[in-house]
């Protein structure tokens, strides 16, 4: 694989209380702590060179006797200037950071922390919750300047991600600002301890068995590479990253199709797909439907007043998918996978749909429903073809977010292409959403 397409570094800072620190980095040098032991370690090709090919200034500028190595890239800057370079002004968070200096391009993604004080956290329910020291933070992942645009957009995304998962949990329970004072702490010890040793110490390898944050950034950088190595020497002259790229939006693979591409183009690149699948690199999306009919004011109101509180907290709600209920509410009804209008499946052989016993079977699948989610599906336009009205009805239990297209597919042996069309007319009072497949995020969970 080509050394364009591998990053040199993650590196994570924050701006605060306490200005601009950079809070870990990795690889990072073991400083003079350990001389001897680092010398008869085995390296990785991206780590950090401790040799004395280059010296630093108090400000952190590099002073190069002779050109640097890849390896020796991101070490020429201290932690002190890329702190300073990489921890931005708040009116440049929630966009791409893109910063070229030299030979390295810093990718990243700064995140404003926004605190809602007095909030009570699920998991920590104490309303005296530590003030945040926090204002933003940054995963920077630093390249060679003449990274692919592909790979750049890559890992831009990447960094997006993880911003979004750590401000997320801040919001929850302040894990960042946790892991960041804990970070800190140790720091402030290791400057405390280099002042009785010989030299100074890096702090990166005491921070790393301490804290979670540093471990998740580590294996970050860790399992990129190997993946990516791994790919390369399966799909020769093609690049991980750039694959990746294609699908940060939702695409079908019809849209890569090429008429005019021979055969084999196509079968790798469902090879291709099929590898990032089984290596979670990617996740395959299914077309879920929902009926989602606004409730009536007045009949909301009338249920409210005779139902018990306990019912209304626990019974029928519009707003979710999963407490729509169709026929008996026995407790298999969610996994079912027999149409109601199996039964009456004689009726589909009989010539025009407007004959009595189809009208009879119509309005026995939709008398489940409420009045005015039965007015608001007869008031729909294509409700006046008994033929659309008819298979809609039919096709109404699959309609609560729980079975898939391709699932509905083969129960009922359709084209995709009817059901869209289908989706399509009644779109007024269906939601189609696209997620993963529930039953196979639990299966891979469990593998891991």
């Amino acid at each position: 694989m080509g050394e364009s397409t591998s990053p040199i570094s993650v590196i994570l800072v924050s701006s605060g209380s306490r200005g601009n620190k950079l809070l870990f980095r990795f690889p990072f040098q073991r400083g003079a702590e350990h001389p001897a032991a680092q010398d008869n370690k085995p390296r990785s090709r991206y780590a950090v060179n401790g040799s004395g090919d280059t010296t630093e200034d108090q400000d952190g500028d590099s002073r190069d006797q002779c050109p640097l190595t890849d390896e020796q890239l991101v070490s020429g800057f201290s932690d002190v200037i890329l702190a300073t370079i990489l921890a931005t002004k708040s009116d440049m968070c929630g966009k791409k950071f893109e910063l070229k200096i030299d030979n390295v391009r810093f990718v990243g993604h700064p995140t404003l922390l926004q605190h809602a004080l007095g909030q009570v956290s699920k998991t920590d329910p104490s309303p005296k919750r530590e003030m945040p020291t926090m204002i933003l933070f940054n995963v920077v992942f630093a390249l060679r300047a003449n990274a692919d645009p592909s790979v750049i957009s890559c890992l831009h995304n990447l960094s997006r991600r993880i911003a979004i998962v750590l401000q997320h949990e801040e919001r929850r329970c302040q894990y960042l600002t946790r892991e960041a004072k804990l970070i800190l702490a140790i720091q402030d010890e290791v400057s405390a301890m280099a002042e009785t040793t010989e030299g100074p110490q890096s702090p990166f390898h005491h921070i790393l068995p301490k804290c979670k944050l540093a471990r998740d950034l580590k294996e970050t950088y860790d399992s990129y590479s190997p993946l990516a190595d791994a790919f390369s020497c399966q799909f020769r002259g093609h690049n991980l990253p750039s694959m990746l790229a294609k699908f940060s939006l939702p695409v079908s693979l019809s849209e890569f199709k090429n008429p005019l591409a021979p055969p084999v183009q196509e079968t790798q690149l469902i090879q291709m797909v099929i590898w990032m699948l089984q290596h979670r690199l990617l996740i395959q999306l299914h077309t879920y439907v929902c009926l989602m009919v606004p409730p009536n004011e007045e009949e909301l109101r009338a249920q409210d007043e005779d139902m018990p509180f306990t019912a209304r907290v626990g019974g029928r709600s519009l707003s979710t998918p999963n407490a729509l209920s169709f026929g008996s509410p026995t407790s298999s009804d969610d996994m079912t996978l027999t149409s109601p209008s199996m039964d009456n499946s004689s009726a589909e052989l009989i010539p025009g749909g407007d004959s009595p016993l189809n009208k009879r079977m119509t309005e026995n699948l939709l008398a489940s429903l409420l009045e005015h989610e039965r007015e608001a599906i007869l008031n729909v336009p294509a409700a006046q073809n008994p033929e659309d009205l008819r298979m809609f009805a039919r096709l109404l239990h699959y309609f609560r977010g729980r079975h898939h297209l391709e699932e509905i597919m083969y129960n009922e042996n359709m084209r995709r292409s009817q059901l869209l069309m289908l989706f399509d007319k009644f779109r007024s009072v269906l939601v189609v959403t696209s997620h993963e497949d529930p039953v196979i995020s639990v299966f891979q969970s469990l593998l891991k």
